[in-house]
């Protein structure tokens, strides 16, 4: 029965999604890449609530930071990365106690490449799980940390590589950036305690690589 009951928690789960992730991720050895991990931080501000919020308190915002090591795959076309998320002094609206650490992990699909508009912008599809902290403690009762299945609309515009390349190699890699993350699993809005199935968050502010070089697509 334990085994049992291990095979269908949030940890099994998150096994067979990255499995299926890494499997959809392999492709042919005619288009290998030799890029090496990059890893980036984003430092910005998270909104939450501005679309779908039944909590008369309206929206909450505040100071985001992730870090992110993304891993170019064999294929072209998908990208393997792992992150971490964190609004270190919670959000506004008397919402300061929202600041847990989140954990992220997932493929990113690019769906149009910066070469094709002439360097300035990018935008991508990330598919990933989300392990984050549940505050209401319904959605896992014997677990305060539960998994999302999430998809992020991410748009990059390649600041720095066109504006700023004058003031020096550091400012050149600077990136600015709008996720729109959107849970698949159903979520529980904490104000109501009630499902809310269409949740977006945004996410924007300024992206830098701090290890490895950034792919030209």
């Amino acid at each position: 029965m334990p085994a049992l009951a291990i095979a269908h928690g949030p940890i099994a789960r998150a096994a067979v999604f990255v499995a299926m992730l890494s499997l959809a991720a392999a492709g042919p050895a005619s288009a290998q890449r030799t890029l090496s991990p990059i890893i980036e931080l984003d430092a910005g501000v998270r909104t939450v609530d501005v679309v779908s919020s039944e909590s008369s308190a309206g929206s909450a915002s505040g100071f985001n930071l992730r870090v992110r090591a993304l891993i170019p795959d064999a294929w072209r076309h998908v990208d393997v990365f792992v992150a971490a998320e964190l609004a270190p002094f919670g959000l506004s609206n008397n919402r300061e106690d929202e600041n847990d650490p989140a954990f992220l992990y997932g493929v990113s699909i690019p769906l149009l490449a910066a070469k094709r508009t002439g360097g300035w912008l990018s935008i991508g599809l990330p598919v990933m799980g989300y392990y984050r902290y549940d505050p209401t403690g319904i959605e896992s009762p014997r677990r305060r940390y539960v998994n999302d299945i999430m998809v992020e609309g991410t748009i990059t515009l390649h600041l720095g590589q066109k504006m700023l390349s004058d003031l020096g190699a550091f400012w050149s890699t600077l990136d600015a950036y709008l996720y729109v993350d959107q849970p698949i699993t159903k979520t529980i809005d904490p104000a109501t305690l009630r499902v809310d199935r269409f949740r977006p968050a945004f996410v924007y502010g300024l992206s830098v690589p701090v290890a490895g070089s950034r792919d030209d697509r």
